[in-house]
């Protein structure tokens, strides 16, 4: 309540996207300007490559916790007694048949 008093002179988010721009453009002269040796097709590769590992990171974490989860269940206790429940139970049907 009281961040959202203090910023209550603050535009609309879609009106701030132009100075936002502007601050991105401005520190990429800066950068420039003071590093003329520094390879503006490196520096955007290894950008491209950080924010591309982040984004695989995020897609894959949901399934990766949940094949580690299941991967975990495999040795627990309770499995190892549901595979034995399941083991006598094939070996009482097959005397059946």
């Amino acid at each position: 309540m009281l961040l959202t008093l203090a910023l209550w002179w603050l535009p609309a988010q879609g009106a701030l996207a132009p100075l936002f721009a502007s601050a991105a453009l401005f520190g990429g002269y800066l950068l420039v300007k003071f590093f003329p040796n520094l390879s503006i097709e490196a520096f955007l590769n290894a950008y491209f490559w950080l924010i591309g590992s982040i984004a695989v990171a995020g897609a894959a974490g949901a399934p990766l916790r949940k094949a580690v989860r299941e991967l975990q269940l495999i040795g627990s206790p309770a499995s190892a007694s549901c595979l034995r429940m399941a083991e006598v139970f094939l070996r009482a049907n097959s005397r059946c048949t």
